[in-house]
């Protein structure tokens, strides 16, 4: 029985540092055995720790390990997700581009900002009356005939000074008269061709 016991002190006690990672001596062997020869029960000597930590405890390498992995996964997200902005900038910036004008039937806006460019002289937002009636004086005899389809300066006045300042206001007066101050392609498309055929805006 004595010699059993011992054998399995023996067994028990190389087992235990061979999982422990701890290289194995034959002193460490003998010190298994001699604790059960003293006592003759089978006794769980702990393996020593190669590098203790400061309040005596033994670090887990496996720990250490994961910590490692769950922070590089970190810094994977991180990348991914700096690396994907500018693909959404990218997209909100083509969102936003002006979409091109129809030649044969442009805009309001764009009517309007080409108004504020070309016909605005004194730049203050509004076509006033002077202005209007000046770049009309302006155009060529054959291009006149352009004030049949829009109708004379008095006429275009009523139809888009909305508070009757005898000043069209590009934002306001254009805003509130856009049922009836050139509502059709063909009024816009002819108002551009004899003012600002030109204008890209």
């Amino acid at each position: 029985m004595r010699f059993s016991v011992k054998a399995f002190a023996v067994v028990l006690g190389a087992t235990l540092l061979l999982s422990s990672n701890v290289p194995v001596t034959f002193a460490e062997v003998e010190t298994a055995e001699a604790i059960v020869s003293e006592t003759g029960e089978a006794e769980v000597v702990a393996p020593e720790c190669p590098n203790p930590n400061a309040d005596g405890s033994c670090p887990n390498p496996d720990a250490e390990v994961s910590e490692e992995s769950v922070s590089e996964e970190s810094v994977s997200e991180e990348s991914m997700s700096e690396g994907d902005s500018p693909k959404k900038e990218t997209a909100t910036e083509e969102l936003t581009e002006k979409e091109p004008e129809d030649p044969s039937c442009p805009s309001r806006p764009h009517i309007i900002r080409c108004a504020a460019a070309y016909l605005d002289k004194n730049k203050n937002d509004k076509l006033e009356r002077e202005e209007l009636q000046t770049a009309i004086d302006a155009l060529p005899w054959l291009s006149r005939g352009v004030l049949k389809i829009l109708g004379s300066v008095d006429k275009i006045m009523q139809k888009c000074d909305a508070d009757g300042d005898d000043a069209i206001g590009m934002h306001d007066d254009m805003e509130k008269t856009k049922e009836q101050c050139l509502a059709s392609c063909f009024k816009r498309k002819a108002f551009k061709s004899a003012f600002f055929s030109d204008c890209d805006l």
